[in-house]
Parts: structure tokens; C-alpha cells; sequence
């Protein structure tokens, strides 16, 4: 099962939150507190040229200049709370515990 980064949403696709691979760009956390992450699809098609368009959904000016780097794999309570819940898929889960985006 793919890990969830519970809190990070996809800056190209807005997909809430990231399942699987999540990249992080470093420079835009200095630029803005927001930060920008992109999902493992997202990041594909942005560093393979196939979308020149992803600027974050905060207005955050990301640049295809900017280093891209794996985010950690990293569990909260959250990841314990699905490891009690196998039934739930991480949306559902968030819905009951009202953390929605």
C-alpha cells in the first residue's frame, strides 16, 4: 500500500493528500511558507517537459530551475490511526476526523 503524506496536497494535479513518492521543493518553502509538492505523476511529467505550467496552486512561482528532492516517508498519528482502521481508505478516515482540505 502506497504511504500517505498526511497534510500535503499535489501542487500540480491538487490531489489531497499525496499517495506514494512526494516531491518537495526546497527553494519554494524559502520563497513561501506554503511550499511546493508534486505527486509522483505530476513530478514525471513536469521534469520530463511534458507540463511547463505547474506554478503551485498558492501562486507559489515555481521554476523548472528549482530542485526537486524526495520528501521522507515520515508516519504520524495519522498512519497509526489507518494501521487500526485497515477498513478505511486515508480520505475516509480524514472525513471522520473532520481533515478535510
Amino acid at each position: 500500500e502506497a504511504h500517505v503524506h498526511f497534510g500535503i496536497g499535489c501542487d500540480g494535479c491538487g490531489r489531497y493528500p499525496v499517495h506514494g513518492q512526494c516531491w518537495h521543493c526546497p527553494e519554494c518553502t524559502e520563497l513561501n511558507p506554503i511550499g511546493f509538492d508534486l505527486c509522483s505523476v505530476c513530478y514525471g511529467l513536469f521534469v520530463g517537459g511534458y507540463r511547463d505550467d505547474m506554478h503551485g496552486r498558492f501562486a507559489q512561482q515555481h521554476t523548472r530551475t528549482h530542485t526537486m528532492q524526495q520528501r521522507p516517508q515520515e508516519r504520524f498519528w495519522f498512519h497509526e490511526m489507518l494501521d487500526a482502521n485497515p477498513d478505511l481508505t486515508p480520505e475516509q478516515l480524514m472525513h471522520m476526523l473532520h481533515l478535510e482540505e
